[in-house]
């Protein structure tokens, strides 16, 4: 019986290309199925992965990846620099993150001559080490709560990508182009459109799925949709406490904004919004099949229950225009403006014990055949390419769940994250 993948997007869509002659069901394939649109399959970091992307996605050319940040009506390049605190800050908060900053760096330095190190797991951990506390409060917290939830509670692989720290000898582009990239992992692919009904269990290990379909029989199913909703198909046959750990782990909506706007072509690869938008990010796109860039994609994330969720597409395209106007980021033509929303998208870290939570979800599941894959199920962002190295591994040797979920949940603790060489931390 070959295994069943439920879920939906582009994350479904990488690890259904990944995991090996599994049968995908799609309950909502117009999340991707947008050939006018790009699907933002982004860059990579290569850490080993360029292979399986040439193999499953087409081609991964390097590129340099330019990624800034507009704050206070600046654009910074990342990383920035100490001299550009004055630009950034008003007077007395530069001074003062100036202050703390300079003692960052300090302590920093006598870690490597004494040893000695500070255990970083979260997205806080990450900036307060590098810059200070008091340039996270004025900077980094605003813009991490408004993409993440609670910057306390997000894994600390997400500040290394987003605030220019390159550890590999480049990156690498997810395919010749969007377009390109989104075909070559169709291919790859058995895909049936069905709406989920419910999972059937037998002795603990699940045996089946219904679909509108009907019943399909298996003895793997890779869940790429949220932790909640499967908790609810799941009603009955699990335990009440692992229910109630599931349904903690909450998503976030995602919506993308394109909009044809000319000198997009200018813009740098990612630019990280801090200052007031609907949108936490901008990204150059092609809208049409040529692929020259004539447009940019406005990135929003939402609570569930956000009145912008629920806003007219019209309504949302101009307040997005609106803002591009007033950032100075360019004129874009909200009339041309296009929509995708991606329900449940995110994960939502909250002020809480998440960490726990997750790795008991995570082994229940693996005692019931069942492997979380994609972005809201992992709990934790992953590039693409390592989520096509991950969703192969998986797909090929379902039982070593335990490196799923160090990779997954368990965010990494490399030394030269730490810029301590002697020190050695005893492995949680």
């Amino acid at each position: 019986m070959p295994p069943v993948l439920i879920g939906s997007g582009p994350c479904a869509l990488r690890a259904a290309a990944a995991i090996p002659e599994v049968q995908w069901l799609d309950a909502s394939p117009f999340v991707v199925d947008h050939p006018h649109l790009p699907v933002d399959m982004g860059v990579f970091e290569d850490h080993g992965t360029a292979e399986i992307v040439r193999e499953l996605a087409g081609g991964a050319p390097q590129v340099t990846l330019r990624s800034e940040m507009l704050a206070k009506g600046r654009r910074l390049e990342l990383p920035f620099r100490r001299r550009e605190l004055a630009r950034m800050l008003p007077l007395q908060g530069a001074q003062r993150a100036l202050t703390d900053w300079t003692k960052t760096r300090a302590n920093i330095r006598a870690r490597e001559v004494i040893g000695g190190g500070h255990e970083q797991r979260s997205y806080q951990d990450w900036v307060v080490y590098r810059y200070g506390r008091a340039l996270y409060e004025q900077l980094h917290a605003p813009y991490a709560q408004r993409r993440f939830g609670e910057p306390e509670q997000v894994a600390i692989a997400l500040a290394k990508i987003h605030h220019g720290v390159i550890e590999s000898p480049g990156w690498a582009r997810f395919g010749q182009s969007a377009s390109a990239a989104h075909q070559g992992l169709l291919s790859h692919t058995q895909r049936d459109s069905a709406d989920m009904e419910g999972v059937e269990l037998k002795d603990g290990k699940v045996c089946a799925v219904f679909t509108d379909q009907g019943r399909v029989e298996t003895e793997r199913l890779f869940w790429a949709g949220p932790v909640p909703e499967l908790a609810e198909w799941l009603e009955g046959e699990i335990p009440e406490i692992l229910a109630v750990d599931m349904r903690r782990l909450k998503t976030r909506h995602r919506i993308e904004a394109f909009l044809p706007m000319p000198g997009a072509d200018l813009l740098p690869e990612v630019l990280h919004i801090v200052d007031k938008a609907p949108f936490f990010r901008v990204t150059p796109v092609s809208m049409q099949d040529d692929g020259k860039i004539d447009g940019v994609c406005c990135h929003i994330a939402l609570d569930d229950g956000a009145p912008e969720w629920g806003m007219g597409d019209a309504r949302l395209l101009v307040q997005c225009a609106e803002a591009l106007t007033l950032l100075e980021i360019g004129r874009a033509d909200e009339s041309k403006g296009l929509l995708r929303r991606m329900a449940d998208y995110d994960p939502a870290w909250q002020v809480g014990r998440w960490f726990p939570d997750a790795t008991r979800v995570t082994r229940a599941m693996h005692e019931m055949g069942i492997s979380l894959v994609g972005r809201s199920a992992a709990y934790r962002w992953m590039d693409p390419g390592q989520a096509l190295r991950l969703g192969r591994s998986i797909g090929q040797e379902p039982d070593a769940w335990h490196e799923a979920l160090r990779t997954q949940v368990d965010p990494p603790i490399r030394l030269a994250d730490e810029g301590v060489p002697v020190t050695r931390y005893v492995e949680r």
